[in-house]
């Protein structure tokens, strides 16, 4: 009898383990394998400012709203809230049960913290002017107001009211991005100014957290697991998301295909094996090509020169083949970037490139005899290795050297490359990509203000700033308005010169589903997906 028992016991024993190791091996399975272009340089949301960096903010964390699929603001750790009429007061209910990965309550007062931290002056955060829409944000930012007189009132532990200096058309957006996510008082100041530098100083509320042990490998990997204490609407339904840092991925779809990663923005080049793969894909619009002048390189310098060699462009036979994956754009601005909830180019008007010129050698001549030049120094223009890239390129320089008399270079490079080579401002004239950060007019016209760090044309023009300043703090007609001067001030002093538009592709595993990207940012929300397991 007992040798029955016994082996009934081992039986059960057995049965009990392989139920575990096979439940275990299934929650493995179902983990999403994704892979970082880069390591995040801080994890800090009121100071992350890479792309990395913020896609991880984005699922560690939560703020008042998170944005759906479509863009639209949908309840994060704000349940309600409410608008005035004017759009300038915005108040907010919070999940009472809203909780930091330690369990500890998260409370309006975190919110207040983090804004004014974002906007503290000693903080230097590169997000700050988002937060410029709140009053006193911007005098705060530049040291002539104190922190705790920003725009701010907290209510009680639930209830937090905001107050704007003007209408912000993207004031959700912001509420949902990085800098904008709550942070622990007591927490950050028990980090001794490492907060975000290790998975050990962060403390997070949104549906993920990091996995309790080796949850950020410098350099190597970044593991996130759900968050037992995330009681709001987007928990974690996946086993988690595994994110490795190894640089560029040079075979995306073998890559999918083997299962090192479950999702990837597709190169160009991919789309057509990623279809034949019956993967799930997203398409976006979201970068321009623009023929753009470096305005610091003699004779660029000078409006005449530029008008010149835009004017005498062919378009039909400079545009004849294109990349993949693009279609000719004749606005600088795109279809898919809002003002509100409609299309600024249907609210804009459409076609308003500069148009062909007839005396463009006289122009040249004119310029360069303001600049004190005799003839035009050697100019090259730089351009993708593709062939179509560097078809229209030698079209450009064909038609310059005909209408012109110009002889000029061609210098071929890798997206990399091309990219180092604009952002250390290393180049004359450029087939360059131009792609905000986010889905609004303003975002697109503001990386060309004065000393902003995307500025890759080095343009400096006070009305040029003043048009994009005043577009940020106005809306309606007056917004519009001032979006629109700013962009044709791109277009009539011929500054940056639109060729196409390029549609690219997101792309995930036909057993992952839910995952939610964001154009424009690189921002990729796992707190949706799942990966299914057969």
């Amino acid at each position: 009898m007992k040798k029955v028992i016994s082996v009934f016991l081992c039986v059960c024993l057995l049965f009990l383990l392989t139920s575990c190791h096979s439940s275990k091996n299934k929650t493995s399975a179902q983990i999403i394998e994704y892979n970082l272009t880069s390591e995040p340089k801080t994890l800090d949301p009121q100071v992350a400012d890479d792309d990395s960096a913020r896609l991880v903010v984005m699922n560690l964390f939560e703020g008042l709203v998170r944005l759906n699929d479509k863009g639209q603001p949908t309840p994060g750790v704000a349940t309600d809230w409410t608008v005035s009429d004017n759009y300038t007061i915005y108040s907010f209910t919070l999940r009472s049960d809203a909780q930091w990965t330690d369990g500890s309550s998260v409370t309006a007062n975190d919110f207040a913290f983090a804004f004014r931290r974002a906007v503290s002056k000693n903080t230097a955060s590169p997000a700050a002017s988002e937060l410029f829409a709140i009053e006193n944000a911007k005098e705060i930012s530049a040291g002539q107001a104190d922190p705790s007189t920003l725009g701010i009132d907290v209510i009680d532990s639930t209830h937090l009211k905001i107050h704007l200096s003007y209408s912000d058309d993207n004031f959700f957006r912001t509420l949902a991005s990085a800098v904008a996510m709550p942070c622990n008082q007591k927490f950050f100041n028990g980090t001794n100014g490492q907060y975000g530098c290790d998975d050990s100083q962060i403390l997070s509320n949104g549906p993920f957290k990091f996995r309790d042990n080796y949850g950020w490998a410098h350099g190597e990997y970044l593991t996130l697991r759900a968050n037992d204490h995330y009681h709001g609407n987007h928990a974690a339904v996946s086993g988690g998301v595994n994110l490795t840092i190894g640089g560029t991925v040079s075979d995306v779809i073998g890559e999918m295909s083997s299962g090192k990663i479950d999702a990837s923005f597709l190169p160009s080049g991919s789309l057509q094996n990623a279809k034949k793969n019956g993967y799930n894909l997203t398409s976006f619009s979201d970068t321009v090509w623009a023929l753009s002048f470096n305005l610091s390189a003699l004779p660029l310098t000078n409006e005449n020169v530029r008008k010149s060699l835009i004017g005498s462009i062919n378009r039909q036979y400079t545009l004849a083949s294109l990349p993949q994956n693009c279609k000719i754009q004749n606005d600088l601005i795109p279809d898919s970037v809002m003002l509100g909830d409609t299309s600024y180019r249907k609210l804009a008007g459409k076609n308003l490139l500069m148009k062909p010129i007839n005396n463009s050698v006289s122009l040249l001549n004119n310029g360069l005899s303001q600049l004190n030049m005799k003839s035009a120094p050697s100019l090259t223009v730089l351009c993708l290795n593709d062939p179509e890239s560097q078809k229209i390129a030698s079209n450009l320089i064909q038609t310059w050297n005909q209408s012109l008399g110009l002889f000029l270079n061609k210098n071929t490079v890798s997206r990399d490359d091309l990219e180092n080579s604009l952002q250390n401002h290393n180049f004359q004239i450029a087939i360059a990509p131009i792609q905000p950060e986010s889905n609004s007019p303003v975002e697109f016209l503001k990386q060309f203000t004065t000393g902003n760090t995307n500025n890759f044309i080095s343009l400096k023009n006070s009305d040029y700033d003043g048009y994009v300043t005043s577009a940020e703090q106005s809306s309606g007609e007056d917004g519009l308005s001032y979006d629109l001067q700013a962009e044709h001030y791109l277009n009539d002093h011929a500054i940056l010169y639109p060729f196409y538009l390029e549609d690219r592709y997101f792309a995930s595993v036909k057993n992952v589903t839910g995952v939610i990207f964001y154009p424009y940012n690189g921002i990729v929300d796992f707190s949706g997906a799942a990966k299914v397991v057969e």
